[in-house]
């Protein structure tokens, strides 16, 4: 179910961590230049209107996005008329494509700096439940990486036999030749291929299977079809690489080059999209604790370097676990980065219980944690050990007061 988002306690969004939109382009090029096959589907403004079931009309001249109309068009490449009352199964086919999880199959979302903002951001990522391992910006391949994308990500392609699945307006052959690509196949798309091209489905697939591919570079630039045919390639036929390439190789097909960041570069005219790094917005929550965070408690609890801060240091196994969560699991509650876990915090008889994975320690999860845990349990209260430093000044930066003293005797 596609939503705009909806969670239980809302802490904040922060920008932190080592998401990086240069970084992750490399991560690309090295499984390319490994010959690792994966694929990489793009949920840019367009396929964010279509998964919340909104009119998207796009022409020469103006684009329909909902209610909304805008005052600007493309051209007839990138032509779409998809309409919720008649155009159900391109929904439905998309956010199969959208909910997609398996390894090497990278999802780029809307970034919150450009498309769609910090909501489309936060309610992609928490829809697709997805960590950021298999998560990366829909804009990849250009705005700043354009130049990169160009100059290192295309010599590698090279090195591979590659498909083409385009326009029918594109000059492949030019493209082939300018690129210096082995181009042994291209399927054709027409006019709002969402809509009408699904036949190419069974068409590639039915390709793939007579001719036994294998380890071939599938280069998409088909709207919003692509997504779907990724999806649907990648699911029964992982040992090539499928990629939406969007409208990064536009001039080499001959095709229009309208998009701001093809303008700056191609044209040198002064767009500041050319030069900018994509931003990564981490989406930190506190959801109700489930069976399916138990052995992350656990794990974290029996961490050496987090169990040493609390009073009882025995080791908690499986066994014992699973017995004190069937009774205590609705106490607790578990912060998510991202999708991540990160962390939990709970009360045991008015006693706060709180620890925060090490990779995310330093970034102010364990007071934002607290803070709100005392607005739905006001009468908490913690009990910490004299040494445990770090837990006195968190709590006392909450506006905890030392209170009580529980004094015992060594044993002799």
């Amino acid at each position: 179910m596609i939503e705009g988002g909806q969670n239980l306690y809302y802490l904040g969004i922060h920008s932190m961590l080592n998401k990086n939109f240069k970084k992750d382009l490399e991560i690309f090029e090295e499984k390319l230049r490994g010959k690792e096959n994966f694929a990489f589907v793009r949920f840019s403004d367009g396929e964010a209107d279509i998964l919340l079931n909104k009119k998207l009309v796009i022409t020469d001249d103006y684009v329909i996005e909902g209610n909304f109309k805008h005052n600007f068009g493309y051209s007839k490449e990138d032509h779409k008329n998809f309409d919720p009352d008649q155009h159900g199964f391109v929904r439905e086919k998309l956010v199969k494509s959208f909910l997609f999880s398996k390894e090497n199959y990278y999802t780029g979302i809307a970034c919150p700096c450009c498309i769609g903002g910090i909501e489309a951001h936060t309610w992609m990522k928490r829809n697709i439940s997805r960590t950021n391992e298999f998560l990366t910006w829909a804009n990849l391949f250009v705005n700043g990486n354009y130049a990169d994308f160009i100059k290192k990500i295309i010599p590698v392609f090279r090195d591979r036999k590659i498909v083409m699945v385009c326009s029918k307006n594109a000059d492949v052959e030019k493209a082939e030749k300018e690129l210096g690509l082995e181009v042994v196949k291209d399927f054709r798309v027409g006019e709002n291929c969402i809509v009408n091209d699904h036949h190419l489905i069974d068409e590639i697939k039915e390709w793939i299977k007579q001719e036994k591919i294998e380890d071939h570079i599938f280069l998409f630039s088909a709207s919003s079809l692509s997504e779907i045919l990724i999806h649907e390639l990648f699911k029964d036929y992982e040992n090539n690489t499928y990629l939406d390439i969007g409208t990064t190789i536009h001039p080499y097909f001959g095709l229009g080059v309208e998009r701001d960041y093809l303008k700056g570069y191609w044209k040198n005219e002064p767009r500041p999209d050319i030069d900018k790094e994509c931003a990564w917005a981490i989406d930190e929550r506190l959801v109700y604790n489930d069976s399916r965070w138990w052995e992350d408690i656990r794990n974290l609890r029996n961490d050496p370097s987090v169990k040493e801060g609390f009073i009882n240091q025995s080791h908690i196994t499986q066994e014992q676990h699973t017995t004190f969560m069937n009774k205590h699991s609705h106490n607790f509650y578990i912060t998510l980065c991202d999708n991540e876990f990160a962390g939990y915090i709970g009360v045991i008889e008015g006693d706060i219980r709180i620890a925060v994975c090490p990779a995310f320690q330093g970034n102010g999860i364990a007071k934002r944690m607290v803070n709100l845990l005392m607005e739905l349990r006001p009468d908490s209260f913690a009990k910490v050990k004299l040494d445990n430093e770090a837990s006195i000044r968190l709590f006392e930066s909450c506006g905890f007061k030392k209170k009580y003293y529980i004094l015992e005797r060594d044993a002799p």
